[in-house]
């Protein structure tokens, strides 16, 4: 067993836990002091206990289990535990502990618990979590996509796309054209937020709620990550030259220009031929 499917194996029900503790607490969550490194983004202006508690489970485990991996979370700047990992290991451990924080403390269907494994210029696996699924996604570099139910991890199937929902997600920064096909929907995922239930968020596009997205500042910790689970889904994820994605030199913080996630090519193609960036 190598040392990422070791990390996956250990990891899992830990993210899972996480998940069920994050519903368990979210109708009497009390916020903490607002996020200032996004301000204007109204899915980062709020971090609640839930944010801090996932992390620390997160770091916890690892120091125990893994001490030699190094890790960076979303809410490094508060972390007890950050200065205890090493820097610069051959694999670092990705978490964004609540990947939707809006949805979350709004009591929206969306958010999910998010880690990534990283070696020093790709992405090697990624884990999401959706508590209010009750299903896990998982992805390995060069392995496929597959999910699996909480309580039958045992009987996981590949992530397949319909490529059938309408909308296609977009972030501030990003325009499309009005020679966009009319078989789109476009929702812009912070003008538009409250306008549908649940919403299409990012991580839909693994479960068909939506069928593409154009991103500005995509993370690594986050939308880069989610990228990575529709890629090895069988979908794509490409910079807006039309070009593959790769995470050369893989900055745990670094934040992208921008990127396009699709559930197929043709999908990202019209993306790509109907949107400005």
């Amino acid at each position: 067993m190598t040392i990422v499917n070791q990390l996956l194996s250990y990891l899992t029900p830990h993210l899972i836990e996480s998940g069920q503790y994050a519903l368990e607490v979210r109708k009497r969550i009390k916020l903490q002091d607002n996020k200032e490194k996004y301000s204007g983004n109204i899915f980062s202006e709020v971090l609640t206990d839930a944010d801090l508690s996932i992390q620390n489970k997160i770091e916890v485990a690892l120091l125990a289990k893994f001490p030699e991996i190094s890790f960076f979370g979303e809410e490094e700047d508060k972390s007890l535990n950050a200065k205890y990992f090493p820097e610069g290991a051959e694999l670092t451990v990705l978490l964004d502990p609540i990947d939707g924080t809006r949805y979350f403390v709004d009591n929206v269907p969306g958010f999910n618990v998010l880690l990534s494994i990283v070696s020093k210029n790709q992405y090697e696996a990624v884990l999401m979590h959706l508590p209010e699924q009750e299903t896990t996604y998982v992805a390995e570099r060069g392995k496929g996509a597959w999910k699996f139910k909480n309580d039958t991890p045992e009987k996981r199937e590949a992530v397949t796309f319909t490529a059938d929902s309408p909308y296609l997600i977009y972030s501030p920064g990003v325009a499309f054209k009005e020679s966009l096909p009319d078989k789109y929907t476009p929702y812009h995922f912070i003008d538009d937020y409250g306008s549908i239930t649940p919403p299409p968020s990012t991580n839909s596009l693994l479960w068909n709620g939506a069928v593409g997205a154009a991103l500005t500042n995509p993370q690594a910790i986050d939308a880069l990550a989610i990228g990575f689970l529709v890629q090895e889904a069988g979908g794509v994820c490409l910079t807006p030259d039309g070009e593959p994605l790769v995470l050369e030199d893989l900055d745990t913080t670094r934040v992208y220009p921008c990127c396009i996630i699709a559930q197929n090519q043709s999908v990202a193609e019209d993306i790509l031929n109907n949107a400005s960036f």
